[in-house]
């Protein structure tokens, strides 16, 4: 019998740009020794500009763009990576991407505890 794939995709679109990402077994292999930092990390802590263009460069599915052209096409212009609306597609994008359900509100719930 064979395995059932359970590897999640994330498709990222902005400005007409669009690439598909997997977490597969020699795609993270790869991030990981390219970068020496554990892969499911650094899908959740990346921040930098440089380390989304490297870390989609070795998740790419179906495609086969350079870093360059990742960087160019989705991460270059500072002022769109700091938009909210790209952040949320991104942060859509890696949850599908590792398969873990994104948190639709980011700010801790209030403390109702009285003092």
């Amino acid at each position: 019998m064979a395995m059932k794939n359970l590897l999640g995709t994330g498709v990222f679109n902005w400005k007409g740009n669009s690439i598909k990402i997997r977490s597969e077994l020699g795609a993270l292999d790869a991030l990981f020794q390219a970068t020496g930092k554990d892969p499911l990390t650094l899908l959740q802590t990346a921040t930098s500009q440089m380390e989304m263009a490297e870390l989609f460069f070795h998740l790419q599915y179906d495609t086969a763009y350079t870093r360059e052209e990742i960087y160019a096409g989705l991460f270059a212009r500072l002022d769109d990576f700091l938009s909210e609306e790209f952040q949320m597609k991104l942060a859509k994008c890696l949850a599908d991407c590792i398969g873990t359900e994104l948190v639709e509100k980011l700010e801790p719930a209030e403390d109702t505890q009285k003092k």
